[in-house]
């Protein structure tokens, strides 16, 4: 996971370096949301696992079409960490990243998990919306995910 992590930020630094620092017209370089996301897991085990919840993300422009976002969700059942490095194209952008998921619960097969996942989703001025696709790396535990926010 921290192998994944550093290789991220290697890329998008670099890319970053490479396309220039000018954001999207009307844009702040760093740019918040307010985010309500929902992850939904199926464990090969048995019965779903879902993190919903109140979210943070923080968009990084690294040139007009690169955008790095670490995001945070916590939910009454878990926590989500993770980021994605996204290539956007007016106001679509797609991307992958990774993350970890952790539930609360006492009783679980599963207390943490890193995840990998591939995004798609829209953004506006001052809106947002995505959907991802996530797994594990041994395929185990698949599900997607679902974020709406306001960015400021």
């Amino acid at each position: 996971m921290k192998k994944m992590l550093l290789v991220l930020l290697v890329m998008s630094m670099t890319a970053g370096a490479v396309l220039g620092t000018t954001p999207a017209a009307g844009e702040n370089k760093a740019q918040f949301a307010l985010t309500l996301s929902g992850l939904f897991l199926q464990p090969d085990t048995g019965s779903s696992r879902s993190v919903i919840g109140p979210g943070l993300r923080v968009d990084l422009d690294l040139g007009r079409s690169l955008i790095l976002a670490p995001e945070a969700s916590v939910g009454a059942k878990g926590l989500c960490l993770g980021g994605t490095l996204n290539y956007r194209y007016r106001e679509f952008f797609i991307g992958a990243g990774g993350g970890l998921v952790y539930f609360f619960e006492e009783r679980q097969d599963i207390r943490g998990s890193e995840l990998l996942k591939i995004q798609v989703g829209a953004k506006g001025l001052h809106w947002l919306v995505a959907v991802s696709y996530a797994s594990n790396i041994g395929g185990w535990l698949k599900g997607f995910s679902l974020t709406a926010g306001y960015l400021f």
